[in-house]
């Protein structure tokens, strides 16, 4: 099996993998400094809010 890259390719494959790392560092930050603030109350409200909306979608399906 050959697998070869065209040049084209390697730019947007590059592109795409910059992009999400930059993407995941602002995210990250974003994430610490709100740690730092709050707690992870709202996070488990959503969690568990989530959870009962996919346990409900798939006893009704």
């Amino acid at each position: 099996m050959n697998f070869m890259i065209m040049s084209m390719e390697a730019v947007v494959l590059l592109i795409g993998m910059s992009t999400a790392f930059a993407v995941s560092i602002l995210v990250i930050k974003f994430l610490t400094s709100y740690i730092k603030r709050h707690d992870f109350k709202l996070f488990g409200w959503y969690r568990i809010i989530l959870g009962m909306i996919v346990l409900i979608y798939f006893i009704v399906k």
